[in-house]
């Protein structure tokens, strides 16, 4: 079972109300993880053209333990962010 994380994960519909946040290839369109850093189990993870929301790659976390990627984005205090994702699991 994998559990995919589309190419718009994390930039992904950013609404800011003044500054943008700077996300490093948010739709993993380099075709892989340049500007994501991963942690936990990373041997069921990568980045392929299969299931594909928008653009041309996907991110995809399968069974197995724990893992993830992590970014860290640049924000002002007080300011007001929204961040989303697009997200399909399997099985």
């Amino acid at each position: 079972m994998k559990t995919l994380l589309s190419s718009t994960l994390l930039l992904i519909g950013l609404a800011w109300p003044a500054a943008a946040i700077p996300v490093t290839n948010p739709g993993f369109e380099t075709g892989n993880f340049a500007g994501w850093t991963q942690f936990g189990d990373a041997g069921f993870t990568g980045v392929d053209g299969n299931r594909v929301h928008s653009g041309s790659f996907a991110a995809y976390f399968g069974n197995g333990s724990p893992g993830g990627i992590s970014q860290d984005l640049a924000t002002t205090i007080g300011q007001t962010y929204q961040i989303s994702f697009w997200l399909t699991q399997e099985g």
